[in-house]
């Protein structure tokens, strides 16, 4: 990635810098997304062929969101489409793996003459822009292995449609709820030394869903319900990008 690009005084006709800074930071993650989903594909063929030489057939819980994935020898081989579940899952990540590199470079891009609210908004684009495609994706594999738009709702356990749409908004849901909570790591390390993010992982991760599910079985059973249903996606999505601005803008650069 160049930082020549970014402007950094407003010209008459000049472009206002968060869509440059957009427009940069889009380009670069949009370009590896397409590149991981191409080699998701090539490695997908080649392993569909090699399980059909050796009699394997890939077996996925019903569960996808699980990722429960094991090879049985009972079959007669596993057919390319049923690796395109894998595809989908793995474009998901690298998007979200691709947002977080790039707000990793927040001190390269502010020496350049980068404001922190342009580098904010630029990340925003990025993620809507990666999240669009992995929906893309996503969706035209549900339908090639469905078979059509009831075997895909079937499989994502929706009913019909209109159920199928309203997963796709959940799954939106989810992927900006778990990119604004990376981006909130990410300015933990840029802002303060590696513990203060290494003990919020533990603290969100690990010890706060633990003592709810000890102290409150019931507040832990609707978080997980909610949960199910992508509502509370959307919230945790706004309030993680707010502490990450509140965070991230008075982050030193060094």
């Amino acid at each position: 990635m160049t930082t020549t690009e970014i402007p950094t005084a407003r010209t008459p006709g000049a472009v206002p810098q968060w869509r440059a800074v957009g427009r940069l930071l889009t380009a670069e993650a949009l370009t590896n997304l397409l590149f991981t989903t191409g080699v998701l594909l090539g490695v997908s063929g080649l392993a569909a062929l090699m399980s059909w030489w050796r009699g394997w057939r890939l077996q996925l819980d019903a569960d996808v969101d699980g990722f429960l994935v094991g090879f049985t020898a009972d079959g007669v081989g596993a057919p390319l489409i049923s690796w395109l579940l894998l595809v989908a899952i793995g474009v998901a990540l690298s998007g979200i793996a691709n947002v977080v590199v790039l707000a990793c470079r927040t001190r390269v891009l502010v020496v350049a003459g980068a404001t922190r609210r342009s580098i904010a908004l630029g990340l925003l684009l990025t993620t809507a822009a990666t999240a669009l495609w992995s929906l893309l994706v996503a969706a035209v594999v549900l339908l090639v292995v469905g078979g059509g738009v009831d075997g895909a709702a079937s499989l994502v356990g929706a009913d019909g449609a209109g159920g199928l749409a309203l997963a796709g908004l959940a799954g939106l849901g989810s992927y900006a709820m778990l990119t604004m909570l990376s981006l909130l790591v990410v300015a933990l390390f840029l802002r303060w030394p590696w513990w203060v993010g290494v003990s919020a992982l533990v603290l969100v991760w690990g010890l706060v869903p633990l003592a709810i599910a000890l102290t409150r079985p019931g507040l832990a059973a609707a978080l997980d319900e909610l949960g199910d249903r992508g509502a509370t996606g959307y919230a945790v999505a706004l309030v993680a990008a707010a502490l990450a601005w509140l965070v991230v803008r008075r982050a030193p650069v060094r």
